[in-house]
C-alpha cells in the first residue's frame, strides 16, 4: 500500500469514502485481495471502485523500493 486515507465533502467534515492506493500486478490479484479484505467482508465499503492508475511523478524518497 503506498498511501490510504478518507475521503471527505468540501467542509471536510463528513467522510464520503477512502481513498486506498495500492500496486497489484493484474485485476484477477486486486479480486482476491477484495474477497478477503476485513472491511469489505463487513460491509464497510458499499461499493469498491476500482481505477487504473500509471503514476507519471515517481517519487523519490519516502517509500521502500518496490
Amino acid at each position: 500500500m503506498a498511501f490510504a486515507g478518507p475521503l471527505s465533502s468540501e467542509d471536510g467534515k463528513t467522510t464520503v469514502g477512502s481513498l486506498l492506493v495500492m500496486e497489484f500486478s493484474n485485476r484477477a490479484d486486486v479480486d482476491a485481495w477484495l474477497e478477503d479484505e476485513p472491511f469489505t467482508k463487513a460491509g464497510v465499503y458499499e461499493k469498491p471502485i476500482i481505477h487504473v492508475f500509471n503514476n507519471g511523478w515517481q517519487q523519490k524518497v519516502g517509500f521502500p523500493p518496490a
